[in-house]
């Protein structure tokens, strides 16, 4: 019989992974309703992106976009969301459970404040001039170590992001829409999660709903009615999975599934793999 070193396992045996699972969009197609709909959920709330859900009692937030919180885990230091963020991580997101669900809203925006906080606190040349080429690695190197926390992270984890249409060096547009982030980072963030999606706003169907649509999606009338009635004013919300000619994603963890599915927790576990 072929040796099985100490302390390892067969595949089948081990336990599933957790997710890791990145939306990007424009605004107002529901990005953070989506992340929400999966369990137990605890919001690092940096776009104040949680209005619309403020009755919701199963809700954690962290209030990033708060400057008198983000100064309370870094009091000795000058205000800094990405080095108290980080922080946060490793002192508090660290003790989070298999069961809970971690959602980072607005990375987007959490960009937008490394940026600030650079033109506050510039790196210079030999010559005196704001080195702009230091920021973007800078910029990068961050953003690349926050990601790698987060997805070594016990508990389930969600990263949003709005989305744009990619830019050349030259400026001139390529054609391909990806996460609204710093340069080639927009691209390597996709690899980083096990899945990465597109959300979708569409108007909510009517009615009973075409047989061969419930097919697509693996539901009954039922389901897709309970699952839709949750749906804010007449929006239905959708994933796309699959790439395209305008939109590289990323999907490894489902197995089976269709172009498009409904964008909710449950929608996701009937395609994820056993």
């Amino acid at each position: 019989m072929a040796y099985v070193p100490t302390n390892t396992r067969p595949l089948n045996t081990a336990p599933q992974q957790q997710i890791r699972l990145g939306i990007q969009g424009a605004p107002g197609t529901g990005k953070t309703w989506a992340a929400l709909t999966f369990p137990n959920p605890i919001v690092i709330d940096i776009d104040r992106g949680l209005g619309a859900h403020q009755g919701r009692s199963d809700v954690i937030q962290v209030p990033f976009y708060d400057t008198d919180f983000v100064k309370t885990i870094l009091p000795q230091q000058p205000y800094n969301i990405k080095d108290a963020l980080t922080y946060w991580l490793e002192k508090e997101a660290r003790k989070l459970e298999p069961d809970q669900t971690l959602i980072l809203d607005g990375l987007t925006g959490l960009a937008s404040n490394y940026h600030t906080i650079f033109k506050r606190h510039p790196k210079l040349t030999d010559r005196g001039e704001v080195d702009y080429r230091a920021e973007w690695g800078l910029k990068i190197q961050y953003f690349s170590e926050l990601t790698d926390i987060l997805i070594s992270l016990r508990c389930n984890v969600i990263l949003i992001s709005h989305e744009a249409e990619a830019k050349e060096k030259d400026g001139t547009y390529r054609g391909k829409i990806r996460p609204l982030l710093t340069g080639q980072f927009g691209d390597q963030i996709v690899s980083k999660f096990t899945d990465w999606v597109r959300q979708l706003a569409a108007d909510k169907p009517t009615g009973v709903v075409a047989a061969d649509k419930l097919a697509n999606w693996n539901m009954t009338q039922a389901e897709f009615t309970a699952m839709t009635a949750k749906y804010p004013r007449n929006t239905l919300y959708f994933w796309q999975l699959e790439s395209d000619d305008i939109w590289d994603g990323k999907v490894s963890s489902l197995v089976g599934f269709p172009r498009y599915i409904p964008a909710s927790y449950e929608s996701f576990i009937k395609w994820r793999k056993k």
